[in-house]
């Protein structure tokens, strides 16, 4: 139903191709990518007639409502690794 990826350099540069990839999984409801580079939190939701809708959060949460599920970018972001 839902797919979480932490976009590394090298998957960042192959987005689009994997993006298309997902949208082809018919149970998949959302996919949300987080990026390394900035603090960015994208959320590609579903809609019922097979469109996709994009929200993309900087500050705040995204929500992942198929699964019940709030991420605060503050907390995905707390401990930076650099």
């Amino acid at each position: 139903m839902v797919i979480v990826e932490v976009l590394s350099p090298s998957t960042e540069r192959d987005r689009d191709e994997k993006v298309s990839h997902y949208r082809r999984i018919p149970s998949l409801a959302s996919y949300m990518l987080i990026s390394q580079e900035e603090q960015r939190l994208e959320v590609f939701s579903r809609n019922a007639d097979g469109s996709w809708t994009l929200r993309e959060t900087r500050e705040g949460a995204a929500v992942l409502g198929e699964i019940g599920c709030t991420l605060s970018v503050e907390a995905v972001y707390r401990n930076p690794l650099s």
